[in-house]
């Protein structure tokens, strides 16, 4: 397993700093109090909010 840093704050899925778009793998949003439904259509996450469904995930925090 790698760790990698993720930018945070509130940690509770309301700021939106920990947004990123889920490219590869299954993640289940726990909470969410900040995505659009559009977003989430669009694979976009919290990851402070998220937990990984398979063993393998791939997330872009790049989002310009």
């Amino acid at each position: 397993m790698q760790k990698f840093p993720v930018p945070y704050s509130c940690k509770s899925g309301i700021c939106g700093s920990c947004e990123c778009i889920l490219e590869e793998g299954e993640a289940e949003l726990l909470e969410n109090e900040y995505l659009t439904e559009k977003e989430e259509q669009k694979g976009h996450i919290l990851a402070c909010m998220s937990i990984a469904k398979s063993r393998k995930i791939k997330l872009n925090f790049d989002l310009s």
